[in-house]
């Protein structure tokens, strides 16, 4: 999970990062944090990989709304939570699809439990979207499933080939697996995972997905075949 923290307050901002760190311990959850000193900063490095952007309200050089407004324009996903000495922001925040609003000082068990439903909100979220984050190069790219092709494991590392491109990251095909809609991808081998909506046609022991010829292992045959001949049958109308 990737979190931002907007904030010129360098107290306020390690109190932020502490908080974070215990509740995403508490819960079992591994964070990305990423810090910026004002909002005019984070503006102009701002790429659509954040799940979470904490703002404080106050900043020099751009305000923490006036900056939210600017992400929204170009987000319309993430969640956008301020931080703040005034009630009165609430309102203001409105604007923006604020999904809360923290004042403070911030007491932890505050914190906690406001993260405790965010983290909800999250997940919840994900259950009906169709995206994985991928870290590339180091960078994190947020990739739809719906225009990955099918994946490809070559020794450590793992290549998803999607409708326009090609991301490799370093992982292991049964974390892989895990991650991506198994109601569209199936594992047919130790080496390949593929998109039902890609497949163009199977021939005996072997799927095309254009003109790649991907082969299905013998104890994964039967239940390929089941699984495929289900999903056809759902996209009858």
């Amino acid at each position: 999970m990737n979190i931002a923290i907007v904030e010129d307050n360098k107290q306020a901002q390690d109190i932020l990062v502490s908080h974070i760190e215990n509740c995403a311990k508490k819960l079992d959850i591994v964070v990305n944090i990423f810090l910026f000193n004002d909002g005019l900063e984070f503006v102009d490095k701002f790429d659509n990989l954040y799940d979470i952007i904490y703002f404080d309200v106050e900043m020099k050089y751009m305000d923490g709304m006036t900056a939210a407004q600017k992400i929204r324009s170009k987000d319309s996903e993430v969640l956008i939570v301020f931080v703040t000495n005034h009630a009165q922001v609430a309102i203001q925040g409105y604007s923006v699809e604020a999904t809360d609003f923290l004042l403070k000082p911030l007491a932890y068990f505050t914190f906690e439990e406001h993260f405790k439903k965010i983290i909800k909100k999250i997940t919840s979220r994900n259950k009906d979207e169709s995206s994985i984050v991928l870290r590339v190069s180091g960078t994190i790219k947020r990739i739809n499933q719906n225009v990955i092709k099918y994946v490809q494991s070559q020794g450590h590392y793992i290549d998803f080939v999607t409708l326009d491109n090609e991301y490799t990251i370093i992982d292991t095909m049964k974390n892989t697996e895990t991650r991506l809609d198994n109601q569209i991808f199936f594992r047919c081998s130790n080496s390949y995972i593929v998109n039902f909506n890609y497949i163009d046609k199977v021939d005996k022991n072997t799927i095309y997905i254009d003109g790649e010829m991907i082969q299905i292992s013998r104890s994964k045959k039967k239940e390929f075949i089941e699984r495929f001949t289900d999903f056809l049958g759902e996209q009858v109308i």
